[in-house]
């Protein structure tokens, strides 16, 4: 696994801890109107320059929080030929996600 730079890994946590506080708020949901909300509040997009380790970040969130829940990952990108890059990378550098 590729160590991430210290903004990276400030990044992650931040998602991390907002993924956690969605789950809690799911948690306690009385109403679907609440889960709903509390839905919308777990959305992310991670938007960064080419060579800032999208990629990296994303397959370092997916796989933490992949350990803590269960959690059906979607991956979009522009081109096939992305797609394909980056499912390579994700099956070679993170194990924990399949």
């Amino acid at each position: 696994m590729i160590a991430l730079k210290q903004h990276q890994n400030a990044l992650v946590q931040r998602v991390l801890s907002r993924f956690q506080e969605v789950c809690d708020l799911l948690s306690v949901a009385a109403t679907p109107e609440d889960r709903e909300t509390a839905r919308r509040s777990g959305c992310v997009m991670l938007e960064a320059p080419t060579g800032a380790g999208k990629t990296v970040m994303a397959g370092t969130l997916a796989e933490r929080f992949s350990g803590v829940e269960n959690v059906v990952w979607f991956w979009f990108a522009p081109f096939s030929g992305i797609v394909d890059q980056s499912k390579d990378f994700l099956r070679g550098q993170f194990k924990g996600l399949r």
